[in-house]
């Protein structure tokens, strides 16, 4: 019981360390500070883009529950989709990920905005199909 437990948990953590990893390759670059050459610019823009309901935050309970749905859905879908072949190749990752001393911190906050960003998305296309069938 133990070790399908520790297959699991290695699995998510090279999961999420690739995962961590594509997301800071991708943050490498900074934006260019740009000048506002238009002082009325901001009206304009506030008046294209209001603010919705999504930015409103979540509490911190909530926060927890969505991390650890997270790494849940990570295990369900290497365990249910992934081949017992690719399981065995994350698992060899996972092992030498953690003999390498990869750690891994799961940051509640930017989870909480990936699981609202795929439930809005999620919104939308729902309110496009309804929207395309009447």
């Amino acid at each position: 019981m133990s070790t399908i437990v520790n297959v699991l948990l290695l699995v998510a953590l090279g999961v999420a360390a690739i995962f961590m990893l594509k997301r800071i390759r991708g943050n490498h670059k900074k934006p260019e500070r740009v000048v506002v050459q238009d002082p009325a610019a901001q009206e304009i823009y506030n008046k294209e883009h209001p603010k919705t309901d999504e930015d409103k935050s979540l509490t911190m309970q909530e926060k927890i529950e969505l991390s650890w749905q997270f790494v849940i859905n990570i295990t369900e879908q290497v365990m249910n989709r992934f081949s017992k072949s690719d399981q065995d190749k994350v698992q060899q990752a996972g092992e030498t990920l953690l003999k390498n001393g990869m750690q891994y911190k799961h940051d509640v906050s930017t989870e909480s905005k990936i699981v609202q960003d795929i439930v809005k998305g999620r919104a939308t296309s729902k309110d496009k199909d309804q929207s395309m069938s009447h």
